[in-house]
């Protein structure tokens, strides 16, 4: 009999997942989510606007994933993995479609030319015309202020940064002499008077230290504000954005914590504005209506939650408060001050308004009462959950714990990205009278005693196989006698060191799996592991791997599972490492559930 559910009667995304959330106009908003059709199965990333009068629908597409999404006076543009979808912004009528993929930033100047930066190629199209015309190469990043454009870009060896009106005449050009490692990601922020460029490295893993470089366009003085190497591979890209009299608001690594600051290049005077022992993972600022919303992970226990707070500047004074507990991953904030923020309450999906002035808060949208999922429960090394009461429950069943990596915020609900979050929500299919799945909370997903960090470096593997090893040490002892592992992408090579080291005998899931994880962010000095090193592994092993993964090759899974007998292979075909079809979901689902039942319908035990 088979215990895993028949997928034909589940449906992943049934509670809309949301990727972006971005502010169009006054008092209007527009959302992306991933959601699954009830009828026909398939997966779809939908667009929707929300204004005063609720949440309305206007454009779906196959391809789920990336998004970018800005608005001019009259138009709307929508960038994807397929190209991007301009709109007509009053009614959301769809005009053309530009067939640029993975435009990562675009931007409308005030005489509603279209800006777009794919790859390190500066594209633009005319008002009205949206035939796009190339206008340089090398850029490696690009802000629309008004009628001016700013972008940095590196030619003969030299940088340098280029400003440009809307009538495509350069106002200025300056060469910037500094060594800047070309490597790094870039953020550009502007003032009549001041270029801020902030970079940092796209792996915060404590080698390379970030800098705020300041032009000056007065007098094109150059200065440089170090910025201390920080330690958290889970956060890729640290914000910065502009704050009154030329200041800046900037994430920065502070006493292991990432925390919001206030930055006064003038007085080099940098003050902390987040609270004691929060992990700030996103914020949005309206600087006329001078107040900050940011989300954070706070909490020192194994019940960590994020929380939404606010920050009202007023008589040259920041003062915080928290706004909402246990809320999503997106925020944004409106014209007037208010916020919009995501939640999941009870399985279930909501909008809800903060309101600015009056202090109070909406519900803009909600899923329907039967679209809703049971959120997992977590599980680490010093949990709770390892009370008598809970175990004799839990041990009964058949247990699968996703392991997520070391760099992922162990939180139970909305998960960081699609990636994790279609994991999270296969393994919450499963969960019946016989099977119960967990999050797995180790060193460096939520820290040693503290929050999400990688306090435990990825490299010292030593603390993450024995802290997994108290896991299911603690887990037979009460019983357990069926117990599945699961992890993918970059949280992988350790699963596999655990598996190698400990001789468990346990079935184990792969998705999209990094081998090289030294290679894949740059430490090249470290000495590379070899998939054939791990000869001791004794566990069944599915791998589902995407064809064409541009992170970790599929190449490298296909010679694993040809050198280890106990293992196979399963191929998404013409998929990338972040899945962009939705088909590719079904498919996932399918395979791991198939593993499963297999492992399931061939052994009363699993040796472990």
């Amino acid at each position: 009999m088979e215990i895993f559910v028949n997928t034909e009667t589940n449906n992943i995304f049934k509670v809309p997942y949301p990727t972006t959330m971005v502010q169009i106009g006054a008092g209007e908003a527009c959302i992306s989510w991933v959601v699954q059709d009830s009828v026909n199965k398939k997966i779809y990333q939908q667009w929707l606007s929300i204004d005063s009068k609720g949440v309305s629908y206007f454009f779906e597409q196959d391809n789920v994933g990336f998004t970018n999404i800005v608005a001019s006076r009259d138009f709307l543009a929508i960038s994807t993995t397929d190209g991007i979808n301009i709109f007509q912004k009053l009614g959301k009528i769809f005009l053309t479609k530009v067939n640029i993929k993975n435009a990562i930033s675009i931007f409308f100047d005030d005489k509603q030319n279209f800006w777009f930066l794919s790859g390190q190629t500066l594209f633009k199209t005319l008002s009205n015309k949206f035939d796009y015309s190339l206008k340089k190469h090398n850029v490696k990043t690009i802000k629309v202020v008004n009628d001016l454009i700013y972008y940095i870009y590196i030619e003969s060896g030299f940088w340098y940064l280029t400003i440009e009106n809307s009538m495509g005449e350069i106002v200025n050009n300056i060469k910037i002499l500094l060594e800047i490692d070309s490597g790094l990601n870039f953020t550009l922020e502007a003032t009549d008077s001041i270029i801020f460029l902030f970079t940092q490295p796209k792996f915060h893993t404590g080698n390379t230290p970030s800098r705020i470089i300041i032009i000056n366009l007065n007098n094109s003085n150059i200065s440089v504000k170090e910025i201390n190497e920080i330690n958290h591979f889970g956060l890729k890209e640290l914000k910065l954005v502009l704050w009154i009299e030329n200041s800046l608001i900037v994430q920065l690594e502070y006493e292991n914590y990432i925390s919001l600051f206030y930055y006064n290049p003038f007085k080099d005077e940098m003050n902390r504005l987040s609270l004691d022992n929060q992990e700030v993972l996103l914020f949005s600022a309206n600087v006329k209506r001078n107040v900050i919303y940011y989300i954070a992970i706070e909490g020192i226990s194994d019940n960590k939650k994020r929380s939404l707070f606010k920050i009202v500047y007023s008589n040259e004074e920041f003062t915080v408060a928290k706004i909402y507990e246990n809320v999503g991953t997106m925020v944004c904030t409106l014209t007037n001050g208010d916020c919009l923020f995501t939640v999941m309450e009870s399985g279930r999906l909501f909008i809800k308004l903060w309101k600015f002035k009056e202090n109070i808060l909406n519900v803009f949208y909600q899923s329907l009462h039967n679209d809703k999922y049971n959120l997992l429960p977590i599980i680490s090394s010093n949990s709770s959950i390892f009370n008598e009461e809970l175990l004799d429950g839990f041990c009964k069943k058949t247990l699968v714990l996703f392991v997520p990596g070391i760099h992922k915020p162990v939180i139970s609900g909305l998960q960081p990205n699609l990636f994790q979050e279609g994991i999270y929500r296969i393994l919450e299919l499963l969960n019946s009278d016989n099977v119960q799945s967990f999050l797995v909370n180790l060193p460096g997903t939520a820290g040693e005693g503290k929050i999400y960090r990688t306090s435990a470096d990825f490299r010292k593997k030593d603390l993450f196989i024995s802290s997994l090893q108290v896991i299911i040490d603690k887990l037979i002892e009460k019983g357990s006698k069926k117990i599945f592992l699961i992890s993918g992408s970059s949280g992988s090579p350790l699963l596999l060191d655990f598996l190698n080291t400990t001789g468990f005998n346990i079935p184990t899931i792969f998705i999209n799996p990094i081998f090289y994880i030294e290679k894949f962010i740059g430490i090249n000095q470290i000495i590379k592991p070899n998939i054939l090193n791990y000869s001791k592994i004794r566990s069944k092993i599915l791998i589902i791997h995407a064809e064409h993964d541009e992170v970790a090759p599929w190449q490298d899974s296909e010679k694993f599972t040809k050198y280890n007998s106990q293992s196979q292979l399963y191929t998404i075909p013409s998929e990338s490492h972040i899945f962009t079809h939705g088909i590719s979901w079904l498919l996932c689902q399918e395979t791991i559930y198939s593993f499963l039942n297999c492992i399931e319908s061939n052994a009363d035990r699993i040796d472990i």
